[in-house]
């Protein structure tokens, strides 16, 4: 994600990726959230790529396994969001939905926001979870989890057919 269009009353902008970062911070000191579009496919089907995401404060509790993150990869510092898949103490393991490999694990502290909602064609599709408790989060995930195994497989099904038919 080099660069960041935004969506102003006014219209549409682009920002660099540490624009992003400064702006973000500016707003989150505010206790405010922001609003992107997304860039990408490592998080299909839940965001896809054209997606306007929200990004919000890290809230006052600890992060758990099925948030989704905004944090900095890798020495170039890339803006990613993708998914928690896995909690050790200040440890989070996040893996985009569409990804094979997860990320690494990342401290806390090189998170800079929580997704806390996605809108798709001028639609919000929903109101990420943020709250509740940690078995029903871990619940959702696991059948999310479920979802996308399932649907790998018949995708890779599906490729096979076609190999064997052509």
């Amino acid at each position: 994600m080099d660069n960041m269009k935004f969506f102003a009353e006014s219209g549409e902008f682009v920002i660099s990726g540490n624009e992003l970062m400064k702006l973000l911070t500016d707003i989150q000191k505010k206790n405010g959230s922001i609003r992107f579009t997304a860039e990408g496919t490592s998080m299909t089907p839940a965001i896809r790529h054209g997606d306007r995401i929200t990004v919000s404060p890290v809230p006052g509790r600890q992060l758990r396994r099925g948030d989704i993150i905004l944090f900095r990869k890798g020495d170039d510092r890339q803006i990613v969001v993708h998914r928690v898949i896995s909690v050790k103490g200040e440890k989070l393991l996040p893996r985009g939905d569409n990804a094979e490999e997860d990320d690494g694990w990342i401290s806390s502290d090189m998170i800079h926001g929580l997704v806390t909602g996605v809108e798709r064609n001028g639609r919000r599709l929903r109101q990420l979870k943020t709250s509740g408790s940690a078995l029903l989060n871990n619940l959702r995930f696991s059948l999310y989890n479920l979802y996308l195994n399932l649907r790998r497989r018949a995708a890779g099904l599906v490729r096979s057919m076609k190999h064997r038919e052509g």
